[in-house]
């Protein structure tokens, strides 16, 4: 049984965890991706210098957050 050995299962815990939460940094990773691949789009359309430094300071704030892991 899983829990029979409390040392055992709280490493295969921790280590789930971890690997959970790697994934959770790849997904969000993802999402920014995503939006970065919309704004160059809507940019090719536009195509304005303004707009493009305007997008610039709020996707470098999420991928600081996300890569500092807040």
């Amino acid at each position: 049984d899983f829990w029979s050995d409390p040392n055992e299962a709280q490493k295969v815990m921790k280590t789930l965890k971890e690997k959970k939460d790697v994934v959770s940094s790849y997904h969000s990773l993802e999402l920014i991706m995503d939006d970065i691949d919309t704004m160059i789009e809507l940019g090719n359309e536009v195509n304005t210098v303004e707009e493009a430094k305007n997008a610039m300071e709020p996707l470098a704030k999420i991928l600081d957050a996300v890569l500092m892991g807040k």
